[in-house]
């Protein structure tokens, strides 16, 4: 019994981390920005930053990166995830980034998510909506019938120190905290 236990487990756990091994550690831009044999200017605009429910503080900022020899920029957003202890100190802080071409397709699911979908009330469980980033940033919203609610979780995945594998932090959001969010990406939209 225990034998099957830990053989599950360990399938389980491996599953798991390569779902998440697909996503890159980088986005495209700030992958971009790393490249050798040229002068990148590097610019970090801040954007803002919002607290949910449970203390948890999100940070968000545009890089610019410039390729002086070429002359061409590009850009991308970041989000920082920050978790204090029972002391009121830094405990924990996570950070991936999102490319500028899928900030808008951001921006749109979150407006579709407002406008269309939580002013329904499904007759099932089954119902889930989801963004996911190159890199792994995923909004989730879901139906809870027995609360007749929608649930929206936020992820930021992550690569251990070591940088063998990939974890995944979520925070549960409420609707304000859509709203937050979605007002410093449209800020920062601004400023790729």
């Amino acid at each position: 019994m225990k034998k099957t236990f830990f053989t599950l487990l360990i399938i389980a756990s491996c599953s798991i981390s390569s779902s998440y091994a697909q996503f890159k550690t980088y986005c495209e831009a700030e992958e971009w920005s790393k490249k050798t044999g040229t002068l990148i200017e590097t610019k970090i605009i801040t954007i803002g930053k919002f607290t949910d429910e449970l203390e948890t503080e999100f940070d968000i900022w545009v890089t610019k990166c410039k390729d002086i020899i070429s002359d061409s920029v590009k850009s991308y957003l970041t989000v920082r995830r920050t978790l204090y202890n029972e002391n009121k100190t830094r405990a924990k802080t996570d950070q991936n980034s999102i490319d500028a071409d899928e900030t808008d397709r951001l921006i749109e699911s979150i407006k579709y998510l407002q406008t269309k979908v939580f002013q329904t009330s499904p007759e099932t469980d089954n119902i889930k909506y989801t963004f996911t980033s190159r890199t792994g940033i995923r909004l989730s919203c879901s139906w809870n019938k027995n609360n007749k609610s929608w649930e929206l979780t936020f992820f930021i995945p992550f690569e251990t120190k070591d940088k063998t594998s990939k974890l995944l932090q979520f925070d549960m959001w409420l609707e304000k905290n859509l709203t937050d969010f979605q007002k410093l990406i449209e800020q920062a939209k601004e400023k790729m």
